[in-house]
């Protein structure tokens, strides 16, 4: 879904599919121990040859669409948008699309 929404958006595709394959990997409930580096990302990008702002951006990304507070945070790039959207569409599901329709 992220890609969709990039595509359209004219949004970086290698920053939103790195973004979106990754941003649940350093998931405070699930990895405590790497969320804060964020770790298994950057290890994946960096095992991968990803460049440097390329894991920074992902991880800023990561950090934004995964805040757990009582307000939401507005990602600072197209990038961070499109994989938001994604990931509340995903959390969503499809019977809630259906119903927001």
């Amino acid at each position: 879904m992220a890609v969709q929404i990039a595509k359209q958006e004219n949004a970086d595709m290698l920053i939103v599919q790195l973004a979106a394959l990754l941003h649940d990997v350093d998931d405070v409930k699930i990895s405590p121990e790497t969320y804060a580096a964020k770790k298994n990302a950057v290890d994946f990008m960096e095992s991968n040859g990803v460049d440097n702002k390329i894991i920074e951006d992902v991880c800023n990304i990561i950090e934004e669409v995964s805040f757990a507070g009582t307000d939401s945070v507005v990602p600072s790039t197209l990038e961070g948008k499109c994989v938001q959207d994604a990931d509340r569409m995903d959390a969503m599901g499809a019977i809630g699309i259906a119903m927001r329709i």
